[in-house]
């Protein structure tokens, strides 16, 4: 392949993977949002300091949960991240790290400030640390991604100092902080452990997409992406047929549905193609899943049969046993 050729359509694929689609989750977490910044600028206005309130985000790995947080705060017009020239950091986004134990999650968060911190730190140091600046930064919220491995701890064993934590963040006197929590559908399982944690919380799911549900909201994506590029729709790809067959090759999940258009369209560009078709769409199945046309969702008659949440990796809606034992373990040290 000409490499010219390459590389134009790797910078028309960046700029289209670039583009964020609003949808019916991300406009609920916008306005729970909105609803938490505002209420918290009223409380410092009048110079109270009520403990803090948060979002817990949950859905399957591709529905899109961590990239609507990211462009939220990311780019909300009311939200001082320093733009002014200003030491604020009204929203700090941190991903979680492995392993997720909490004085590593407290040195990652830190480092979102900014700060580089010596290795042999206690969890209690760091976390003072983190109180600290964010008061000292004015910030309002802090976004942890995959935030059921934080809680869990992996084996499950630092559920109850995790969950302290978190209350002592909320509850802080001087400066309480707002959470977003994001992760996997079980994460709701893991906060309702802890009532007083729980209550400070409004859950946002974002669910699963259907033909039914999502059909012309996904035809809408399909169509806008296809002309940015100032491609065509081709053959096999304008009837509800193709939509049921997208739909499902994602899991049903939003994100991997746009994932999918982008990577069908990159399989034209790179063609030369002047459309899009139900032929590029297989072959980008191909190239991401490396199944035969059986398996193929978009090349089978009778795709429904194939189990493409296997093949793109898994469940991630079932809680892993070793976790269901930690919280027993838990409950019945509770």
């Amino acid at each position: 392949m000409d490499i010219g050729r390459l590389d134009e359509v790797s910078h028309i694929v960046a700029d289209l993977s670039a583009r964020f689609v609003s949808h019916a989750g991300y406009k609920e977490l916008e306005t729970e949002f909105n609803r938490l910044l505002w209420r918290r600028r009223a409380d410092i206005s009048a110079g109270r300091t009520p403990e803090g309130r948060g979002l817990i985000v949950v859905g399957n790995s591709g529905s899109g949960k961590t990239t609507a947080v990211d462009r939220l705060t990311a780019r909300h017009p009311q939200l001082n991240l320093g733009q002014d020239g200003s030491v604020k950091l009204e929203a700090l986004s941190v991903r979680v790290p492995s392993p997720a134990s909490l004085k590593f999650v407290g040195e990652k968060t830190l480092h979102g400030f900014g700060l580089k911190i010596e290795r042999n730190k206690t969890s209690n140091w760091l976390w003072d640390k983190v109180q600290f600046h964010a008061r000292n930064r004015g910030t309002l919220f802090v976004h942890y991604d995959e935030a059921q491995d934080f809680i869990s701890n992996s084996k499950g064993t630092e559920i109850k100092p995790v969950m302290n934590t978190l209350k002592s963040f909320m509850q802080n006197k001087d400066w309480p902080v707002g959470l977003i929590l994001s992760g996997l559908p079980w994460l709701k399982e893991l906060m309702n452990l802890d009532p007083q944690l729980w209550r400070r919380f409004k859950p946002i799911h974002f669910p699963q997409i259907s033909y039914t549900t999502h059909g012309p909201e996904i035809l809408g994506v399909l169509e806008s992406y296809i002309d940015a590029v100032g491609l065509k729709t081709g053959q096999g790809i304008d009837n509800r047929f193709f939509l049921r067959r997208l739909i499902h090759a994602a899991s049903s999940e939003f994100g991997i549905a746009v994932e999918m258009i982008v990577g069908a369209i990159e399989e034209a560009l790179l063609e030369d193609s002047k459309t899009v078709s139900i032929d590029n769409f297989a072959e980008m199945y191909r190239s991401r899943v490396g199944c035969v046309d059986a398996l193929n969702p978009f090349v089978t008659d009778d795709f429904k049969v194939v189990d493409a949440g296997k093949l793109l990796g898994g469940v991630d809606n079932l809680m892993p046993e070793k976790l269901n034992q930690a919280i027993d373990s838990y409950r019945r040290a509770s």
